[in-house]
């Protein structure tokens, strides 16, 4: 039974090859030249045929094995706020957009904050960063949604901000100007609330 049931999955992965079988010996003499005593159907035996099926057989398998890790991977999409969301660092309420940023962690579960650099301060003080599956950021300009680590930020007193952080986020894409005050990236914020040198 063991022998058989190995065949059978044998003749599965010949069939997705192209190589022939059969399970009537009568009705198969060409077949039946290649027919190893004993078994139950006759395989088409040259060798060159098995590993063409072999071959195509394991590309198969590969093409789906990747098909199956990408849908796997789909890329989280940050969370659209609510008028009543409040953020998860200072208890205020998220009023204005273009300041607000979010975090989703690894459970799934969405932190949305006021003001970048309250979401900061929560990481900084609260959050692993290791935990994090995703940070999100909205464009000054624009209003839409950015992926932090991706992000420019710009920190200026010219930015009344809800916690007076004075950061904001600008597409990867802008060209930074210093006159408007100091361009900063993701990394270099978690070292300025580090050294508690964030406001």
């Amino acid at each position: 039974d063991l022998e058989n049931s190995f065949l059978v999955a044998m003749l599965t992965v010949f069939r997705a090859g192209g190589v022939g079988y059969c399970w009537n010996p009568p009705k198969c003499p060409r077949l039946a030249r290649n027919a190893h005593r004993g078994y139950p159907f006759l395989l088409k035996a040259p060798l060159q045929d098995m590993k063409r099926a072999l071959a195509l057989r394991s590309i198969l398998l590969l093409v789906v094995s990747l098909w199956l890790a990408a849908c796997g991977r789909d890329e989280l999409q940050p969370i659209s706020l609510e008028p009543s969301d409040m953020c998860a660092f200072c208890r205020m309420a998220i009023s204005e957009k273009r300041y607000a940023a979010e975090f989703i962690s690894k459970d799934g579960d969405p932190f949305k904050f006021d003001d970048i650099g309250c979401m900061i301060r929560y990481i900084d003080n609260k959050q692993k960063k290791e935990a994090i599956a995703a940070a999100f950021v909205v464009d000054f300009d624009s209003k839409e949604w950015l992926k932090a680590e991706s992000a420019r930020f710009l920190r200026s007193s010219e930015f009344k901000t809800p916690m007076s952080g004075g950061i904001v986020a600008f597409h990867e894409k802008t060209k930074p100007d210093s006159n408007r005050g100091e361009w900063l990236t993701l990394d270099e914020l978690f070292v300025r609330a580090d050294s508690a040198n964030l406001r």
